[in-house]
């Protein structure tokens, strides 16, 4: 349990999968520090990393590495080390400033606390396998039904461009390799978003399926068990990670699990249970689920069965 204690924790999976949600509820205890998607190219401000990643869903193979400013980079976030100078040069607003200004303050006192380093990023899903063998990471798979993913897409208008994937040699030749031929498809004609999400969810996923074959070790949640009951599913959760349940962690939990209106805003931490498993009822078609259905079921059955299409 000691080497549970002091280990870092990634949290991954398909982004809309409730990374978010899982990663904040963790830290609730207080053991545990935040650090938001390190792997997203688009961060400015809010990354702990003095570098850029190329590519969204950037994939070190196992036995790779990053170039040493970059690695190094990475080291530092580790140390729960905010680079405070890099990132003062980018503020461009007072909104800016009083980012920098919360992360450096959660920087100081998170390493004086002794946190545990707990990396929130989907994004960084193809290299799980990396950050898990490089620095001993206890690595946490949200999974979620390929429906809600897909509607959750549509919601929010948010597209992809699949050259992303398709660049990355070692990705393509590795992990995706079976699904080259849709890809190249998809970038040749670009699809409406839900059959984007289809795409996005079955190479997603048969890398998690992957994944649960080659480390029986990791944790594989689905979103639909946590939001059944919440209180229940993350007090299991601390004891596996190794973090300490208490008053505070269930409280927090408990806030953000209430019924209500569904949230508006894309990265709200409140979760009405119900209405988060069911939306893509109303929010997808017929047409739309009939699509979703057949370009994912044969990766979908291993997380879900039949009965939950309906």
């Amino acid at each position: 349990m000691t080497r549970q204690k002091n280990r870092p924790i990634l949290v991954t999976g398909a982004h809309r999968s409730g990374t978010t949600w899982v990663g904040r509820m963790l830290c609730a205890g207080g053991e545990a520090c935040y650090l938001h998607e390190p792997f997203n190219p688009t961060l400015r401000v809010a990354g702990w990393l003095s570098c850029r990643f190329p590519f969204w869903f950037y994939h070190i193979p196992p036995g790779g590495d990053l170039p040493p400013p970059c690695r190094a980079a990475l080291d530092r976030m580790l140390r729960l080390v905010y680079p405070a100078r890099e990132k003062l040069a980018l503020v461009r607003s007072p909104g800016d400033f009083r980012l920098w200004l919360q992360q450096v303050v959660a920087s100081v006192l998170c390493r004086r606390r002794g946190k545990r380093p707990l990396v929130k990023d989907p994004i960084a899903l193809f290299s799980a396998e990396w950050l898990a063998q490089t620095y001993g990471m206890a690595v946490v798979v949200m999974i979620r039904h390929p429906a809600a993913f897909a509607a959750s897409l549509k919601r929010y208008g948010w597209d992809f461009d699949f050259r992303h994937w398709w660049v990355q040699t070692s990705l393509m030749d590795t992990l995706l390799r079976d699904l080259a031929p849709e890809i190249q498809a998809q970038i040749r004609d670009t699809r409406p978003i839900v059959e984007q999400a289809a795409l996005l969810w079955k190479g997603i996923y048969s890398v998690v399926l992957q994944y649960r074959t080659r480390h029986p070790d990791w944790i594989f949640l689905r979103h639909e068990d946590l939001t059944r009951d919440p209180l229940t599913a993350f007090r299991d959760l601390y004891g596996r990670l190794g973090l300490t349940w208490n008053r505070r962690a269930a409280r927090i939990i408990r806030a953000h699990a209430r019924p209500g209106k569904r949230a508006q805003d894309p990265f709200s931490l409140q979760r009405d249970p119900a209405q988060t498993r069911n939306a893509w009822r109303t929010l997808l078609s017929e047409e739309e689920l009939a699509l979703v259905y057949e370009r994912t079921r044969e990766i979908a059955r291993s997380f879900y069965p039949a009965s939950s299409w309906g």
